[in-house]
C-alpha cells in the first residue's frame, strides 16, 4: 500500500476453508464506471480496518444469519447463498462467451 493506491489485499478461509486470496484494486475503472462504488467501498474497509489487528475479523458484529434476514428483505428467499451460486452462474456465463463457437 501507498501512495494512491487503492488497492486491498483479501484473504481469507471461505466455504469448506478454502483459501481465498485475492488483491482488489479499488481504484480500476471496473469498480467504478457507471457510478461504480469502488473508491468508497475501499475508503470503508480501510475504515473498518483502521484499529484491527491483521488476524481480527472485519466484520465482527455481523454473522451469517443476520446477513440474510437483511438480503431478505430485498427478495422473498433471497440469502447469501443464493448470491453467491447467482454470481458464480453469472460469472461462468459470461466467460463461456468468451469462447463461443459459431456453427
Amino acid at each position: 500500500e501507498g501512495g494512491d493506491s487503492k488497492e486491498i489485499e483479501l484473504e481469507f478461509l471461505g466455504k469448506d476453508s478454502m483459501l481465498f486470496k485475492q488483491t482488489i484494486d479499488f481504484g480500476a475503472t471496473l469498480y467504478n464506471d457507471s457510478n461504480g462504488l469502488g473508491a468508497q467501498v475501499y475508503d470503508n474497509l480501510k475504515s473498518f480496518c483502521k484499529k484491527k489487528k491483521s488476524s481480527e475479523e472485519v466484520f465482527h458484529v455481523i454473522n451469517p444469519t443476520m446477513l440474510n434476514n437483511h438480503l431478505k428483505q430485498f427478495m422473498d428467499g433471497l440469502s447469501a447463498k443464493v448470491f453467491r451460486t447467482y454470481n458464480a452462474s453469472k460469472t461462468l456465463q459470461t466467460e463461456l462467451r468468451k469462447y463461443e463457437v459459431s456453427p
